[in-house]
């Protein structure tokens, strides 16, 4: 058995492909549970010290997480935890996690990445279906 963790203010693209080979799970799976994971929902500084949401729509299925990790402007910056992470945040109020900026640029992650939005999502929720169930 091995302990799979992500230090998600950390991980180089690297780091978040041995976590997720540990678990059987291939570039191309990995993007997609990062992704589909990254659309519903958001942070809360009480239990990961990150705060935000990663879309405008956190309680719909979309490929907004990928389409804004792409293409906003992103902006360091300590997360409110006070813990000495970091966070990515967007002037409307969003926030990317410092390992999903370094999977974005990891040419192979990326290449993903950039295939899911030239589609407009239609693979990506394909995609993380099998993810899941895999995951499951």
């Amino acid at each position: 058995n091995h302990l799979i963790y992500v230090d998600a203010g950390n991980a180089s693209g690297q780091q978040v492909r041995e976590a997720f080979e540990k678990m059987d799970f291939g570039d191309k799976e990995t993007v997609a549970l990062v992704a589909g994971g990254h659309t519903f929902g958001k942070c809360h500084t009480s239990r990961s010290g990150f705060e935000g949401k990663w879309t405008h729509t956190p309680t719909q299925w979309s490929n907004s997480y990928l389409e804004n990790l792409l293409n906003l402007d992103w902006t360091l910056v300590d997360s409110p935890g006070g813990n000495g992470k970091k966070q990515y945040n967007e002037s409307s109020g969003l926030m990317m996690l410092v390992a999903d900026f370094n999977m974005k640029e990891d040419a192979i992650y990326r290449g993903f990445m950039e295939e899911y939005v030239t589609d407009g999502g239609v693979q990506l929720k394909a995609d993380f279906g099998r993810a899941w169930e895999k995951l499951m």
